[in-house]
């Protein structure tokens, strides 16, 4: 037979199994398989050998201690009360401690509040154009409901402190008195006490080891049984293929046959890309007490990220189950019975609606009265959208483009301003949806992929317990069931919300996020966790897939003052796959200050893109939003899509898409509109960084700064003639070591240490204890108003609005030309520095971040770690100077 034949039987028979080429994802999913398998091995055994060392060490303990008791005699017997006394002191001891912490933690939270009033009333007494209207008055009357709240929690904690340390003298006292009166007993017995508590923290200690144990191989025999269906879904998959291929093609019709000699052979056509184009759009929305509000606005950002991708045979949508190079990772529980439709559901659909079918098992959950405060938004209005131009990048370019297009908003009336039925939630929660679905097409028409809207931005805020239970409903795990609530709407009732956001992306082919209250059941004899009302109700991100399938779902793990809403029982370390962009995090507005599950996603689980809801209060001079959002993207060295709600009469805005190259933000305090934002963005998953632009390629190390890009050589500041690295200052030249008088100031409600930034240039150093900042400064054009700087450091722990220790080294521009002025919110600026700041931190969690005039959001020169400290340097900045700063998170001193 010649090759003519051979290529003819080829084409026209199918591959046989023998010839046919193996599913590389077998050899994948067989790797995991005997990896799993050799991890059950491994902790079985020692699980075997820990509960043979705990037995060995509770025989032990049991013969030492009869041994002990036949020495000592009846004493042991006779000194038992006083022991036991003892024990109940230290445990009342403990008690007493933890509520006196909590009764100053409220005394702050109250002073807090009563300042935030007073601030309110002074901005308003010291502009005589400002008009008291309604949305001062909702201001005004969300802070008054704050103070009385902390004055009832004061009171509250100053109850339990009084009780507690009643408790705790009573306790002390009654011990006393035994120790008095078996003074000899106590003195002959100790030895057996003493022997009696060594053991008992070694069989402790033993014990843990034991459940660690166990629950690693737990953890195991999971990952097996999901390598082993895994390989079902395969070899389902190959022998429907090769079931299609014995089949054979389809023939051509009657009065349709083909003429061997003409006709093009389309058989072989692939798709070629070369360029795969994300867009992120998310949106500012704006607040109105648990309510739909007056106005909107948005922030629509389109992310287009190069790929020199291999031809694709077809396009097809993301399949969630399919396998992939990221699992979806999740830690909470799965559900049991999760088609279940029958079952009574203790999560509330309303007070309307009678006896709800749900998930089995679920337990019954009311809504409450939460301040949301720094951390919290309101539900959107409805808007119409000008149509804007799209702006299209060069392709396969790293350079960014962007393009603004106006909006138009309309008014909403008010949402309920007290608890309501499912019926009355519904109708709220559609206002704010018809919303979501006309920003959804105008997505979609300028090529989106992903959607990200903010928190709260659905249902509101300001809600108790009890008043939130109408807006909950029960989002599945997706680790556990496969669900999209617009294909099959009637698998789970109470589902309207998932039902039309599911909708919403399978109709625009897109990705979206959106948050929404959650409610999921418990069982107190099960978790001792469990609220006393036997259910969970979280604050929760769900991502939907672009077929309307739900891929993740997270519960936000650090509330800000949300009485509505539970902590997890454990934290989750939530990510989802796209197959436009791979990988990306999941986590929520307070999240971002504290090291779980953040700093997890990014460091131990190599995260590089975010998508973030949120719902946050601007707080200058160093907690601004697009201000720190723009300061964690370029210090954690990850893609951040932040959807912030918008409210400028609360200080809620700002938003934007964040790399750690280029920043596209909107942040307006003036009116509600907002503006459509275009930004190309790098895909920084590390499976695709081969496939992005070229400095995408860079290796980017979290939390280790950015080395010199694009600069001159040359980074000493020329009139000082010295190096940035010799020590800064020379001993000769006394003009740069001038230095004031440090002072005290509140900034930030913490006490920093600052000293004035006097002088066209110099080397300055502020000290709080034994953590010192330096600054190395040159003023760059004399100011047309005189202006007064200061340099201020910060070691210790913040106590208000959250409690996390911090190390912060900045320079500030102060409000007035006194010293009492620095530390206050200022926007605006003049003078031109260039400078280089550093500090021996303690921690490696430092966020970097310069501010200038307006908000303009400017980036390091440099930064990185030299001789035991963090430092960064700016030259040549456009906009004044507001603030400078190196700001350390050190996680690990948050409990002190």
């Amino acid at each position: 037979m010649d090759n003519t034949e051979k290529e003819n039987k080829s084409e026209d028979e199918p591959e046989s199994p023998e010839d046919e080429e193996v599913d590389p994802r077998i050899q994948g999913e067989l790797e995991k398989l005997n990896q799993s398998t050799d991890d059950i091995n491994r902790w079985e055994t020692e699980l075997e050998d820990s509960r043979q060392r705990f037995r060995a060490v509770l025989v032990e303990a049991t013969v030492k201690l009869d041994e002990q008791v036949k020495k000592i005699g009846k004493a042991v017997e006779e000194s038992k009360p006083y022991w036991e006394a003892r024990r109940v002191a230290r445990q009342a001891q403990v008690e007493a401690q933890r509520a006196t912490q909590e009764f100053q933690r409220a005394i702050e939270i109250l002073r807090a509040a009563k300042e935030t009033i007073a601030l309110a009333e002074e901005r308003l007494l010291e502009e005589d154009s400002r008009q008291f209207d309604s949305a001062w008055q909702e201001m005004l009357n969300h802070a008054t409901q704050r103070v009385m709240e902390a004055e009832q929690s004061r009171t509250r904690s100053e109850l339990e402190h009084r009780e507690t340390a009643a408790k705790y003298n009573a306790a002390i006292g009654h011990m006393r008195q035994l120790e008095k009166k078996l003074k000899r007993t106590i003195s002959k017995s100790r030895p057996y006490f003493e022997l009696k508590s060594k053991y008992y923290l070694q069989l402790e200690q033993l014990k843990r080891k034991v459940d660690e144990c166990q629950a690693k191989l737990s953890q195991a025999k999971a990952e097996y049984r999901t390598a082993l269906r895994n390989l079902e879904s395969i070899s389902d998959e190959i022998h429907a293929r090769r079931r299609l291929a014995a089949i054979g093609p389809r023939g051509c019709g009657v009065g349709a046959e083909k003429d061997a000699g003409t006709g093009d052979d389309i058989s072989n056509f692939k798709m070629e890309s070369d360029s795969i184009s994300m867009i992120s759009e998310t949106f500012e929305e704006e607040n109105s007490n648990g309510s739909a509000s007056d106005e909107d606005a948005e922030t629509q950002s389109r992310c287009s990220l190069n790929s020199n991708s291999a031809p694709l045979d077809v396009p097809r949508p993301y399949v969630p189950s399919g396998p992939s190079p990221y699992p979806l990772l999740s830690s909470s529980c799965p559900f049991t019975s999760c088609t279940s439709l029958n079952s009574f559901s203790p999560c509330p659909g309303g007070v309307e609606l009678p006896s709800p079918g749900s998930l089995e098992g679920f337990d019954r959950v009311s809504p409450v009265l939460g301040p949301r405060s720094e951390c919290s938004g309101a539900s959107s209005p409805e808007c119409e959208q000008e149509r804007g131009e799209r702006a299209e990048g060069a392709e396969r370019k790293p350079e960014n483009t962007t393009r603004a297009s106006g909006l138009k908003s309309t008014t909403l009336e008010e949402g309920p301003k007290v608890a309501v039925g499912r019926k009355a939630a519904l109708q709220h929660m559609d206002r704010n949806l018809e919303v979501f679905e006309t920003q959804a097409t105008s997505a979609a028409r300028q090529g989106a992929q992903i959607l990200v809207f903010p928190e709260d931005a659905i249902h509101g805020f300001n809600f108790s317990r009890e008043s939130i239970a109408p807006y909950l409903e029960t989002v599945p795990d997706p680790g556990a069931v496969t669900w999209s609530p617009c294909a099959d709407p009637d698998r789970f009732q109470n589902t309207e919300v998932l039902h039309r956001l599911s909708c919403m992306a399978q109709k625009n082919s897109l990705f979206l996020v959106a948050n929404m209250p959650d409610c999921q059941p418990c069982n107190r004899s099960v978790d001792p966790l469990c609220p006393a009302d036997g259910r969970y109700q979280f604050n929760t991100d769900v991502v939907f897939s672009d077929n309307g399938t739900i891929v993740a779902r997270y519960h936000k793990q650090n509330l800000y003052f949300e009485a509505a809403f539970d902590t997890p029982p454990a934290c989750e370390y939530v990510t989802f796959t796209t197959p436009f962009a791979g990988r990306f995090g999941v986590f929520t507005c307070f999240d971002i200050l504290f090291r779980e599950p953040v700093v997890t996603l990014v460091k131990d689980m190599g995260v590089r893109q975010f998508v973030y809801p949120t719902a946050w209060m601007n707080q200058l001079p160093l907690l601004a939003a697009v201000q720190f959002q723009r300061s964690f993207s370029y210090s954690a060295g990850v893609t951040l899509l932040a959807a912030n709600i918008r409210s400028a009469a609360m200080g809620m805005t700002g938003s934007g898409i964040f790399t750690p190259w280029d920043a596209l933000y909107h942040h307006d305090t003036e009116g509600e509109t907002g503006k459509l934002l275009v930004l190309r963005v790098p895909v920084l998953d590390p499976l695709l960084l081969g496939d992005a632009p070229e400095r995408a390629r860079l290796k980017l190390v979290p939390f280790s700064g950015f080395p010199k890009m694009d600069l001159a050589e040359k980074t000493e500041f020329e009139p000082f003639q010295r190096e940035l690295d010799s020590g800064f200052c020379l001993k000769e030249d006394s003009s740069c070591n001038i230095q004031s008088s440090p002072f005290t100031s509140t900034m930030m409600y913490d006490k920093f240490t600052l000293v004035p930034v006097h002088g066209k240039e110099g080397n300055l150093t502020a000290c709080d204890g034994s953590f010192c900042c330096h600054l190395l400064f040159q003023k760059i054009n004399p100011s047309p108003e005189e202006e007064l700087y200061a340099l201020g450091a910060f070691d210790g722990l913040h106590v208000v609005h959250g409690t996390y220790y911090l190390e912060v080294c900045a320079v500030v521009r102060c409000t007035g030309l006194h010293q009492e002025s620095c530390g206050g919110e200022i926007e605006h600026a003049h003078m031109l520095m260039d400078f280089h700041l550093h500090a021996a931190f303690t921690t490696e969690h430092v966020f970097a971040g310069v501010l200038g005039s307006g908000m303009t959001l400017d980036r390091p020169d440099e930064s990185g770690w030299k001789n035991g400290s963090f430092y960064m340097s700016r030259r040549g900045m456009s906009s004044g100077l507001v603030t400078a700063v190196l700001y350390g998170r050190v996680y690990e001193k948050d409990s002190e």
